[in-house]
């Protein structure tokens, strides 16, 4: 999906669930994302000025595929735009939003001055970006342990003020901050391998269904399940809804590999014997 009508869609209807009609502050971790982030959505980069000010998110991404981290160029290879026609850009929203790297082109010493640099970074940056009028704060791909701290310091400060979402989230182990944390958004793509037992089972080859975890809140957690076709296709139309689990039963990261398992294997005893 383009990048830009994705990202105005979760920003509308983040919006939509604290009643926020104002403009959304997005936070991304450096200034190099900020600048692929600025160029995803046009905005042009010359003047400092523009750094902070409100832009219009519309239909109009621009790739851009270099990064020097493999998560982060992951993602922006996967916002990659595509073509739509006119009627699509037309019924699309414009969003305002404002974009800003929490660290800039700040240097952030290792060892144990790292947390006193991010500490005094974010208290720094926070105070001329975020506004009082703010209800919904987007943080984007967190991954490293000055992301941690970052994060630990803006929940902190907010003090429970604005519904802060983590976009793409790597942190690992989860601050204790976020331990109450839900998820409202989460998919998860997996191929069901056969385990061949006898000699039999050699002479036929397996099928090999493929299978989607996924959470859309307040939806529970959701497991689909597709056959490949002759030729070892599958269509996003052939996947079935094979199982649910509630929200409530299982770890913020979704269901375990023993109930997914379970689910497959009645699936498939009762597709294929």
């Amino acid at each position: 999906m383009e990048f830009a009508k994705s990202l105005s869609d979760e920003m509308m209807k983040a919006k939509e669930v604290v009643g926020d009609d104002g403009n959304v502050p997005i936070l991304v971790m450096d200034e190099d994302m900020e600048r692929k982030m600025r160029q995803e959505v046009g905005l042009n980069l010359n003047s400092e000025d523009k750094r902070k000010e409100e832009v219009m998110i519309n239909s109009d991404s621009r790739k851009d595929t270099s990064s020097n981290d493999i998560d982060r160029q992951q993602l922006f290879s996967a916002w990659e735009s595509t073509d739509v026609d006119d009627d699509t850009c037309s019924s699309t929203p414009d969003i305002s939003c404002r974009i800003s790297s929490i660290f800039g082109n700040n240097q952030i010493r290792n060892g144990p001055d790292m947390f006193d640099d991010v500490c005094s970074i974010v208290d720094t940056n926070l105070k001329s970006f975020i506004q009082a009028t703010d209800r919904v704060i987007l943080i984007l791909l967190p991954t490293s342990t000055p992301d941690m701290v970052a994060c630990r310091r803006i929940i902190g400060l907010n003090r429970g003020k604005n519904k802060i979402i983590f976009i793409n989230s790597k942190l690992d182990p989860l601050p204790r901050e976020l331990l109450n944390a839900e998820t409202v958004y989460s998919i998860s793509a997996l191929v069901a391998k056969a385990l061949r037992s006898n000699s039999n089972d050699m002479k036929k080859a397996p099928i090999e269904p493929k299978v989607v975890v996924m959470r859309r809140y307040p939806r529970d957690w959701e497991l689909y399940i597709a056959l490949p076709n002759d030729d070892g296709i599958v269509d996003n139309k052939d996947f079935e809804q094979v199982d649910s689990i509630s929200a409530d039963r299982v770890a913020k990261n979704g269901p375990n590999n023993s109930w997914v398992t379970a689910c497959v294997q009645k699936y498939m005893k009762f597709k294929v014997e």
